[in-house]
């Protein structure tokens, strides 16, 4: 039985979206859009700078181990522009060499990044930070190499040396690393690693803090 001519039209109709359907789906797209971008934007943001964070803190235990292990003096040092550091032991310390004397103390300059007597103890001369992060040091670390202390501290030098008579265990400070909304905020003290805390500010200026290690 043959269709009528009525209803073939009806049905072609039907096919096309009216136009408040259409409106109604582009509504019910950017709701969803809101709730979910947002929270893919900073799960982003939060995950790349996370992964800087954990470099850095994996690199000075492995420093700060390695002094203890080794019975050698290591440090952290970064680059002027604050965008390379370095792991490095003292070449003092390698064979037929003289070791540093740590009593009386040896120089530390305030821009020794490209010291010959340092050596890198990682599998690259130097860590380049991701451009995209950013990465500030408190006002103490600011112009402050970090030295691994054979006994297992970390400390810093005094007027210009570094030694038994000159340098101060370093106090609880902490490094900053932030990319878009997300907040990642490395504590430190002579100890070592002392805890982290992460956060990302939403648009109400909410934060969130989660202790990560």
């Amino acid at each position: 039985m043959k269709t009528p001519l009525s209803e073939l039209f009806v049905l072609r109709a039907r096919k096309a979206f009216t136009m408040m359907e259409v409106m109604t789906a582009m509504a019910i797209i950017a709701v969803v859009s809101s709730i979910v971008l947002p929270g893919a934007a900073n799960f982003y943001s939060s995950e790349r700078i996370k992964a800087v964070a954990e470099v850095m803190v994996q690199n000075i235990r492995m420093a700060k181990y390695r002094a203890m292990q080794e019975q050698a003096l290591h440090r952290m040092i970064f680059s002027p522009g604050g965008d390379t550091y370095k792991i490095q032991m003292h070449i003092g310390y390698y064979s037929d060499l003289t070791h540093p004397d740590l009593i009386n103390g040896i120089p530390d300059p305030a821009n020794d990044f490209y010291s010959a007597n340092w050596e890198s103890v990682l599998d690259f001369e130097e860590i380049e930070i991701d451009p995209g992060v950013t990465v500030t040091r408190n006002n103490y670390l600011a112009n402050r190499t970090i030295y691994f202390w054979p006994d297992g501290y970390l400390v810093t030098g005094i007027a210009g040396t570094i030694g038994e008579t000159s340098k101060n265990l370093l106090p609880e400070c902490h490094i900053l690393f932030e990319y878009g909304s997300s907040r990642i905020r490395v504590y430190l003290n002579a100890m070592g690693v002392l805890s982290s805390e992460s956060y990302a500010v939403d648009d109400d200026g909410d934060q969130d803090p989660d202790v990560l290690w």
